[in-house]
C-alpha cells in the first residue's frame, strides 16, 4: 500500500504520504502498549501514553487526503479504523443519563485531593474548604480520596476506613470489613477496599492510588510549558527529559505489579466490585486493560466528552477512574471543572440491580 498510486502526486505530495506511514505504523505499534506488560517492554509503553495524539495526526491526514480526492486516505482510514474500539475509550459522544425515583441506587465519587497543597503552591489559603464545598455540592454517598493527610475531618460521613495515611473511604452507609491490597515495593501509593452494606446488598469499594512518576517540578515545565528560553538551555532540556523518560519507564513497570495484585484480589472478591482512584495511567495503557478486563469503565459507559481529570496540561488527560462490576448499572458520569487539585474529582451514580 505505501507505493500505490504514488505517482499521481507532487513531491511534496509524496513527503506527506510518507509521513502518514510513521504516524499510521506509530497508531498501530501504540495500540499494542495495553496488551504487553511494561514489565517486559517498558519503552513501548511510552507510545501508549501519546496514543491519542497519533491519532489525531491520523485524522488530519484523512481530512487532508479527503480534501485532495486522492486514495492514500485509505491508510488512515485503515488504521483509524483498527483502533476505533480503543479510541472510544478516550472520547464518548452522548453520556447516559437517569433521574432516579425508587430504584436502589447510589453516588460514589472519587477525588485526589494533592494534600490540600493546590493553592499553598502559589501562596495562597489552605483550599480545605473548597475541596469540602465540592465534595458537599455533589452529594456522594461514598467518597474515595486520594493524597490526603486528614486524621479528623468531618463532611458528613458517619463510617470511614481507619486508615492513618492519605487514603480515606468514606460512606453513609455501613462498612462491614475493610482491608488493604499488599503492594510488592514499599511504597505510598496504596490500594485500600472497603465491604460497604448498600440497600442489603454488600459492595467492595477499592480505593487506589498507582505508582507516581514524581516528576519535579523543572521536569513538570519541560512537559507543560516548553517555550523557546526552555530550548535555549540545552542541558537542561536534555537532563529533563532523560529523567522524565527514566521515571515514565520505572513507573509502568511498579503500576503493572500493582494492578496484577489489584485484579488478583478483585477476582477474589465475593461480592460485587467498585474500583476507584488515580492510576497515573491513561485508557491505553496495560494498567487500565488488565482492569477492564472484569471490570467496566463508569466513563465509557455513562460519560460523555474527553473525561478530562488531570488539570495541570493544556491537553485533555484522564488518569482517574471509576470501574466497576459490569452487574452494576451506570449512570450520570460527572468530572467536577472547580480547580482545588492538580486533578479534578470525578462521580458516577449506580443501580443496583
Amino acid at each position: 500500500m505505501a507505493f500505490i498510486g504514488m505517482k499521481n502526486l507532487n513531491l511534496l505530495q509524496k513527503l506527506l504520504y510518507m509521513v502518514n506511514w510513521i504516524f499510521a505504523m506509530a497508531l498501530l505499534i501504540a495500540l499494542t502498549a495495553r496488551f504487553i506488560s511494561p514489565e517486559y517492554f517498558s519503552s513501548l509503553a511510552i507510545l501508549g501514553l501519546i496514543l491519542p495524539f497519533f491519532a489525531v495526526i491520523n485524522i488530519l491526514f484523512l481530512i487532508l487526503w479527503t480534501s485532495l480526492l486522492k486514495k492514500q486516505l485509505l491508510l488512515s482510514l485503515l488504521v483509524l479504523g483498527i483502533s476505533y474500539f480503543h479510541l472510544d475509550d478516550f472520547v464518548r459522544f452522548e453520556g447516559k443519563h437517569k433521574t432516579f425515583s425508587n430504584e436502589k441506587h447510589f453516588r460514589i465519587m472519587s477525588y485526589n485531593i494533592n494534600g490540600l497543597m493546590y493553592k499553598k503552591r502559589s501562596r495562597q489559603e489552605d483550599n480545605s474548604k473548597d475541596v469540602v464545598k465540592i465534595i458537599k455540592a455533589e452529594q456522594p454517598d461514598i467518597l474515595c480520596l486520594q493524597e490526603t493527610y486528614w486524621t479528623e475531618f468531618d463532611i458528613g460521613f458517619p463510617h470511614m476506613t481507619p486508615t492513618k495515611d492519605s487514603y480515606h473511604i468514606q460512606s453513609k452507609y455501613p462498612i462491614i470489613n475493610w482491608g488493604i491490597v499488599p503492594y510488592a515495593d514499599d511504597n505510598i501509593n496504596k490500594c485500600y477496599f472497603s465491604d460497604i452494606n448498600i440497600h442489603g446488598d454488600t459492595i467492595r469499594v477499592y480505593n487506589a492510588h498507582l505508582a507516581s512518576t514524581k516528576f519535579s517540578r523543572s521536569e513538570k515545565n519541560t512537559m507543560s510549558d516548553i517555550n523557546e528560553e526552555l530550548f535555549t538551555q540545552d542541558s537542561l532540556l536534555e537532563k529533563n527529559t532523560s529523567s522524565i523518560l527514566s521515571k515514565l519507564k520505572y513507573a509502568f513497570e511498579l503500576r503493572a505489579d500493582q494492578v496484577n495484585r489489584i485484579a488478583r484480589h478483585i477476582e477474589s472478591s465475593p461480592y460485587k466490585v467498585i474500583l476507584c482512584g488515580d492510576f497515573n495511567d491513561t485508557a491505553a495503557s496495560y494498567a487500565y486493560n488488565t482492569l477492564t478486563k472484569q471490570l467496566d469503565d463508569s466513563f465509557v459507559k455513562a460519560g460523555s466528552g474527553f473525561g478530562n481529570s488531570f488539570s495541570e496540561l493544556a491537553f485533555p488527560l484522564r488518569i482517574d477512574f471509576i470501574l466497576h462490576s459490569p452487574s452494576l448499572t451506570a449512570f450520570n458520569y460527572f468530572t467536577v471543572k472547580d480547580k482545588q487539585s492538580d486533578h479534578l474529582a470525578i462521580r458516577t451514580d449506580f443501580v443496583l440491580e
